[in-house]
């Protein structure tokens, strides 16, 4: 779970809300780790009998140092116990001991962030688009690190461009389907003398049809989360070129990450 989460972590030590993971408690029943960098958002989420790890109504925030830490204090070892206490999480295994001192931030309401329905979906073989990455990033710099996808029915050109070193162009196979967008809600009536109220943006976007003819991405943006599955089989949904798209494995609900696009 530390390594589905720990790359999208902002390397921003002065944005201490976004230098950290969230750590929730669902219920007593699960525990879910959320980071963010400002562009692309991580979630990922597992089950554990986790009712008596108190972590509070809005959840833990462990600082970027404390979960690398974590997870080397955690090597070797088959079971590890955790607790929160004086504002600090405390991990112990056999004779070890760890304290990692909590931030006292307020993380983003990352609920808001993750599209509540997408219209567009595309499948593809994981292995092949990472491999198709990887090659395309040869290209990039810290000033050219962009990659753009053209979808052309059963498949997307990708292409990544930099004057200083040079293009490169691949296609990948992929699937598409459409789905219609959710019906907006049906408006309240209006009271006498009351003003109109404005429609919700999600629903102004439900009205208009999906702008997906071309969008780009940090490529490293795709790399991280590819790197982090397992599965065979990987979807990329989206609405609009210039709106979060979310990428997620088939059969996986319990990890995915949401990304920004970047302006083409």
């Amino acid at each position: 779970m530390i390594k589905r989460v720990i790359f999208s972590v902002s390397m921003d030590d002065l944005q201490y809300h976004l230098s950290s993971v969230l750590w929730e408690n669902i219920e007593g029943q699960a525990l879910r780790l959320v980071s963010t960098d400002g562009h692309r958002l991580t979630l990922t989420e597992h089950s554990f009998p986790f009712a008596g790890l108190l972590l509070g109504e809005g959840g833990i925030l462990v600082p970027r140092k404390g979960m690398t830490e974590l997870l080397r204090f955690m090597e070797g070892c088959e079971t590890v116990s955790l607790a929160v206490q004086n504002q600090a999480l405390i991990a112990k295994a056999g004779n070890k001991t760890l304290t990692i001192r909590l931030l006292d931030k307020r993380f983003p309401e990352y609920r808001r962030i993750i599209p509540p329905w997408f219209t567009v979906k595309w499948t593809f073989n994981r292995e092949e688009m990472f491999r198709t990455l990887k090659r395309l990033a040869l290209v990039n710099t810290e000033k050219f690190k962009g990659v753009v996808f053209t979808p052309q029915g059963d498949h997307v050109t990708l292409q990544s461009e930099n004057p200083d070193i040079g293009d490169g162009l691949e296609i990948v196979s992929w699937t598409c389907e459409t789905a219609e967008p959710p019906a907006p809600a049906k408006e309240a009536e209006e009271e006498e003398g009351g003003e109109e109220e404005e429609t919700p943006p999600q629903e102004q976007e439900a009205e208009q049809p999906p702008d997906l003819s071309a969008f780009g991405f940090n490529i490293r943006f795709l790399l991280d989360p590819l790197a982090a599955m397992t599965a065979e089989t990987v979807e990329m949904e989206g609405n609009f070129f210039n709106r979060p798209f979310r990428i997620r494995a088939v059969g996986d609900p319990s990890f995915f990450s949401v990304v920004m696009p970047m302006g083409l």
